[in-house]
Parts: C-alpha cells; structure tokens; sequence
C-alpha cells in the first residue's frame, strides 16, 4: 500500500514537470490578497513590535485613568465647596464692539486662571433688560456674572477684588448661591 502511495505521488509531480510553467500577471495577486483581506478571509499578524506598542498604549491609557481619577477626585472636594455668583455692574459704557471683544477675553482669562480652593465654573455677559416684573425702574442692570467654587467667603471676596471689571470702572458684588 506504500508503495502504490508513493508511485501515485511521483506520477504527479512526473506531471507538473510536462507541464509549460505559466505565471500569473504581478497586479493579480496583489488584487486577490486585498479582496481577501476585506473579506475577512485573511488577517496579517501583528509582529512582536507592534505588540509591545500596543502594550505601552495600554500601560498609558492606565496611568491617564489613575490620573484622572485623583483629578476629579480633586475637583470632587472643591465641587463640595460653597458656590457663588460674582455679579457684575456698570463699566461697559461707550465700547466699541473690539474693545468689548478683547475685554471678554481679558475676563475669560482671568477667569480659567483660577485655581486652588478655588475653581471656575461659568460665567456670561449679559444683554439689554428685557423687562422688569413687577416694574420698578432698574438704577443699575447686572452686565455679567460668574459662578465659581470657593472655600470660603473671605476667598470668594479675594477672588472678586482681582476680576479684571474693577479697573474698568464696574462694581463686583460677591454673593453666596444656596444657603
């Protein structure tokens, strides 16, 4: 039975050697291995390199997590802090629309520098009065505001005294949010 076996296994390759040698065009196999591939018949493996890489990435996106984690934990005890409102008056009289524009930037600034015990939270200019119910004849409309964390009053009230509006000629009263 062996040798049937063998003699069978000769005669084939007894054959492919009759035969002329035809070799397929170069573009060919290039085509049939991306079709292939977007199949999903086949998939290259990653080289030892790549995986060491991927491992890294791995370690990086661990210590971002552990990272993040203290940080908001952070942000977590000055989020427990009192809030307030540092509502802003006057000040904004007779500016044109680019010296109100590099002030808003001058505010936003001074505003995202905060930090420590306390935290930035928000903050707008504010339009025209609309209305007033009932009407009683506003002396002073409020022109901004920004809500921020502080710990304490005397903290909030420090945080006030630097705000860029008080060199412009505005008012900024410190007012606690909540009880």
């Amino acid at each position: 039975m062996t040798d049937r076996h063998n003699d069978q296994d000769e005669g084939r390759g007894a054959l492919r050697e009759q035969l002329p040698r035809i070799d397929a065009p170069t573009s060919l196999h290039g085509r049939v291995h991306a079709a292939l591939r977007q199949r999903g018949l086949i998939r290259y493996r990653r080289s030892t390199s790549t995986w060491g890489l991927l491992a890294a990435g791995a370690v990086l996106c661990f210590a971002a997590g552990l990272f993040t984690g203290r940080v908001s934990s952070r942000q977590a005890a000055v989020a427990v802090a009192p809030r307030y409102a540092l509502l802003l008056y006057g000040g904004s009289e007779g500016d044109t629309d680019a010296a109100r524009a590099a002030r808003a930037e001058e505010y936003h600034r001074w505003a995202l520098s905060l930090s420590g015990d306390a935290r930035f939270v928000s903050g707008e200019e504010l339009g025209r009065v609309v209305d007033e119910l009932p009407a009683r004849s506003l002396r002073e409309p409020v022109a901004g505001f920004f809500l921020i964390h502080a710990s304490s009053d005397e903290l909030a009230t420090r945080i006030a005294r630097g705000c860029p509006h008080l060199k412009y000629g505005g008012r900024v009263v410190v007012q606690t949010i909540g009880s």
